[in-house]
């Protein structure tokens, strides 16, 4: 991530890349684009501590749920990493609340793309509906990037529609830089488990 003391928000500006999180109770602006990818921000408004999550599930999740998948807990993993942050905080995970954007299907073999952007939806919605964190907005799935402004102490999200993509070729490239090593490296830690098992 790259950090900003001055922008046209009036405050420091954060700008995310993909893999990576933040939570803060700090009056900043975290701004990332959703691709193929979601774009998670938590929000304990009791507390005014904020957090978002830039990754995705490298991969479809199998018939038997996102309890024992190797591609499901890659993402819960991810998202462990954010709950743990907003414990260091002094948040409380039975105050939160979720806004959930991305997941769109870009990849010129499309009907891949898509396999898999199911798989992340069905993540997001099999995994709140678990953990019991109501979701205050759901902006999924499609075909365009989107730009999201995120403030963490208020709780904000600002999304908005990219149909032109030059201004932000950064963050597309390194989107796409990310999804090839994370499936990659489910790939390796599944070849790992399974010669271990022999």
């Amino acid at each position: 991530m790259i950090k900003s003391d001055h922008s046209h928000y009036g405050k420091p500006l954060i700008m995310l890349y993909p893999g990576e999180h933040i939570v803060s109770s700090e009056d900043i602006v975290v701004s990332t684009v959703a691709g193929s990818c979601l774009v998670v921000t938590l929000n304990d408004n009791k507390r005014n501590i904020g957090g978002i999550a830039h990754f995705i599930l490298p991969g479809q999740i199998g018939t038997g749920g996102i309890t024992h998948d190797d591609v499901a807990s890659y993402g819960i993993t991810q998202l462990e990493y954010l709950f743990g942050e907003f414990v260091k905080k002094g948040g409380r995970r039975e105050d939160l609340t979720a806004d959930v954007f991305g997941a769109a299907a870009l990849d010129v073999n499309k009907k891949i793309n898509e396999a898999i952007q199911r798989s992340n939806i069905n993540f997001i919605h099999s995994f709140f509906s678990a953990e019991h964190i109501p979701v205050r907005a759901l902006d999924l799935a499609g075909s365009v990037r989107r730009k999201i402004v995120y403030f963490p102490k208020t709780g904000k999200t600002y999304r908005k529609m990219l149909n032109h993509n030059e201004d932000n070729s950064e963050i597309i490239r390194l989107e796409h830089e990310y999804i090839k090593k994370a499936f990659k490296e489910l790939r390796e830690q599944t070849q790992y488990i399974i010669f271990n098992e022999k």
